[in-house]
């Protein structure tokens, strides 16, 4: 089956690194492991030189956490998976609009659902990317009470009917009402 995904592990145990690789792989064959980093200052400038369809980031890594990874990375297009031994982070990483949050020791019947869902979700990114060019030069405008405000459309997460108006959440944590 063609490798089509990329992705990296950033984890500072590096046997951890190991077996989740090893799971995706037999999961998904589809996500290529470009690479696994133990250290922040590594993974940083991984991500940073690099664009990823899905980073796989430890919350705990020493000095820095995986949320220090991604104020400081500009990889912000990349799917968040918070995979941690941590289960009281998981509100934090979801304010940062993580795609998905395991625990360690990593479920196999949830990292499944995890990545079928992330696979399905950056098809029809791609296919969204093919057919209409590469969308975050596409904003929309959003009429509110004294403006129109601009949107890239990529950053929209969902809208919400309320009323006679619609709420537009980004993945910023922008909420625009028109």
């Amino acid at each position: 089956m063609k490798q089509t995904i990329s992705a990296i592990i950033i984890d500072d145990e590096k046997k951890a690194s190991e077996l989740l690789k090893l799971a995706i792989e037999e999961v998904s064959p589809k996500i290529y492991i470009g690479g696994l980093y133990s250290k922040w200052s590594e993974a940083l400038k991984a991500v940073s030189e690099n664009t990823y369809d899905i980073i796989f980031l430890d919350i705990d890594m020493g000095l820095h956490s995986g949320f220090d990874l991604l104020k400081a990375s500009p990889n912000k297009d990349a799917e968040i998976v918070f995979v941690t031994g941590h289960p009281d982070f998981a509100l934090d990483a979801f304010k940062v609009r993580a795609a998905g949050y395991l625990v360690k020791p990593i479920d196999i019947g949830e990292l499944a659902q995890l990545l079928n869902d992330l696979l399905e979700r950056l098809s029809i990114r791609k296919k969204a990317i093919l057919k209409y060019g590469f969308p975050s030069t596409d904003k929309i405008g959003i009429p509110t009470q004294n403006i129109i405000q601009y949107v890239d459309t990529l950053d929209i997460l969902y809208l919400e009917a309320m009323g006679a108006y619609t709420r537009v959440v980004t993945k910023h944590g922008e909420v625009i009402c028109s």
